[in-house]
């Protein structure tokens, strides 16, 4: 079955019982989360992730954290603390996600 054209590129994964869609933003590098078929308020997660090849003059090789439904999951945590509500409609929460070990 196809996805619905404004799907495209999310991704789904279930936290605490919840259905969320996510994707990297490879042009911001930011991981953008929001509550499944649904438009309201979005979660903009920076996780250190640069492009290596676009930063190359700028920026020291460093890609930095490897995205993984571990790692969104961890975001999804982090914003629901700092007061994100994925229910209620708004401008994008936008949060850093520490470096892990």
């Amino acid at each position: 079955m196809a996805r619905p054209q404004n799907k495209r590129g999310f991704r789904p994964i279930t936290v605490d019982g919840n259905e969320y869609r996510w994707r990297l933003n490879t042009a911001s590098g930011l991981v953008e989360i929001n509550l499944a078929d649904t438009q309201n308020q979005r979660l903009a997660v920076d996780v250190g992730w640069r492009d290596p090849w676009l930063d190359a003059p700028r920026r020291p090789a460093s890609v930095g954290l490897t995205v993984t439904p571990r790692v969104v999951e961890s975001a999804i945590h982090l914003g629901l603390s700092k007061g994100w509500d994925p229910e209620s409609k708004g401008e994008p929460l936008k949060v850093s996600l520490p470096p892990g070990p």
